[in-house]
Order: C-alpha cells, then sequence, then structure tokens
C-alpha cells in the first residue's frame, strides 16, 4: 500500500504541476539573477573599481619594495612571541584569506551583485590607505616570518611586505561584517582562525592586526552607510518616476474627457 501510495504521489497531475511551476519560477529567478550580474560586469564603474583595487595592491608592493632597498624597515618587540609556539608556514592563513574572498564572491553573485563597485572601491581604499602606512611607518615583518603562498609564487625577495596594518584582517574583517546568513559565521570563523595562524607564523605583530581589525571595521561602516544612501536615492527615483507617470496618465485621462 505504502508503494502504490508513493506511485500514486509522484504521478498526481496536481502535484506535477505544482512541481513544473516551482521549477519554472526558480528557472526565472536564476535567469534574472544572471542578467544582474552581467548588468553589472557590463557597467564601467565595476571596471574602474577593479583597476583602484589593484592599483591599490601595486601600490602596497611598491611602498614594501622601496622600503626594502633603502633599508627603512625596522622591527619591533611583541611580548606574545615570547610565550607562542612558532610554526613556519604561512600558506595555511593565504588560503583562508582566499576561502573570505570566495565567500565575498559566492554572496554578492547570489544576492547582491549591484553592491560589488562600492565594496570594491572600499577595499582600494583600505589599501592604499595601507601603503601610505608603509611608507610612513616602515615596520618590517616579524624575524623569521616565512614566505607567504603569493610570495613563493612570485619568488621575488620584492613582494617583503610592509607590516602595519594586517591588510589580511582588515580584508577579512571587512569580508565578514558584509556577509550575511550562515556566511557571516563561517567567516568569522576563517577570520579568527587567520589571525590565530598569523600570530604563530610571525605573519605580523599583535599591533598589526589589532589596526587591521579597527581599520576594517571602519571601512565596512563607511560602506555600509553608502550603500545605504544609494538604495535610499533609487528607491526615491522609482517613486518619482511613478508619481511622474501617474500625473502624466491623470492628464490624459483628463484631456480626453
Amino acid at each position: 500500500m505504502v508503494f502504490i501510495f508513493f506511485i500514486y504521489r509522484s504521478e498526481n497531475p496536481k502535484r506535477m504541476t505544482r512541481t513544473a511551476k516551482t521549477d519554472k519560477a526558480r528557472t526565472d529567478k536564476d535567469r534574472a539573477q544572471r542578467r544582474r550580474i552581467v548588468a553589472i560586469l557590463k557597467k564601467p564603474l565595476f571596471w574602474v573599481s577593479l583597476g583602484a583595487l589593484l592599483g591599490a595592491l601595486a601600490l602596497n608592493n611598491l611602498a614594501s619594495a622601496y622600503t626594502l632597498r633603502n633599508g627603512l624597515l625596522t622591527h619591533i618587540p611583541d611580548a606574545l612571541f615570547e610565550v607562542l609556539p612558532f610554526i613556519p608556514y604561512a600558506w595555511p592563513y593565504d588560503v583562508l584569506s582566499l576561502m573570505l574572498i570566495g565567500l565575498l564572491a559566492w554572496q554578492l553573485a547570489k544576492d547582491r551583485p549591484e553592491d560589488a563597485p562600492v565594496l570594491i572601491f572600499a577595499m582600494a581604499g583600505m589599501h592604499y590607505i595601507r601603503a601610505f602606512c608603509i611608507f610612513v611607518n616602515p615596520i618590517a615583518p616579524p624575524h623569521g616570518s616565512p614566505d607567504g603562498l603569493f610570495e613563493e609564487i612570485a619568488s621575488s625577495p620584492d613582494m617583503v611586505q610592509g607590516s602595519i596594518p594586517s591588510g589580511h584582517t582588515m580584508s577579512g574583517v571587512f569580508i565578514a561584517m558584509y556577509l550575511r546568513g550562515p556566511a557571516r559565521i563561517i567567516a568569522w570563523c576563517l577570520v579568527v582562525a587567520m589571525m590565530a595562524l598569523m600570530l604563530l607564523a610571525r605573519g605580523h605583530y599583535t599591533i598589526d592586526l589589532v589596526i587591521g581589525f579597527i581599520l576594517g571595521y571602519a571601512a565596512y561602516m563607511f560602506c555600509e552607510h553608502t550603500l545605504r544612501r544609494i538604495k535610499a536615492l533609487r528607491g526615491a527615483g522609482k517613486r518619482d518616476c511613478a508619481n511622474t507617470t501617474g500625473a502624466f496618465k491623470s492628464k490624459r485621462r483628463l484631456s480626453r474627457s
């Protein structure tokens, strides 16, 4: 009897119709989301923001190379290094950083692709500030700091990055605060693990992580305020357009009567 019941449910026309409608709605939603993503990719503002971020990363590298070649980098003490064990691997926290970027890209593509240019501009601003900090306060990475994943790929001594603030931390905090739902919890776990691994691998001083955390939080608050203003302006524009259309239709009806 149970077998017959399941056969009836699977071949029930009403159930098949509901399933078809659900599949069609899901397909339409996916198509609409793809159109939104393509629309963002076609906008010059997206590519300008991406260029600004790449320029900021390049400026970070130039600042680090300049301070390294001119012997300006200095080391500072850190009390935590006296009690923490040393793990001579930097690639784990680089991998966690890439995972955070992947989470951000997934959430943007899934829910809010329109936010991408503002987010990228905010991240570019953080890295421009970091490049300025490297110029004015050239602190070298801690003694014994291993090469990270990107330094090993580049195989260049000029990839030795300045220390203050931590770029991994400020970007990770920024991303974790932007994400929503389960992705935010996962992101915060990744950020905490990444910061712990950076201390254990002597990738950054404790002060680097603190300043990076503060800078990432401040950048997110500015970005969130900007996004709210943009959405409010868009809503006001739609309301004005609707009011104008309604007034025009009313005038047409009055003229006909």
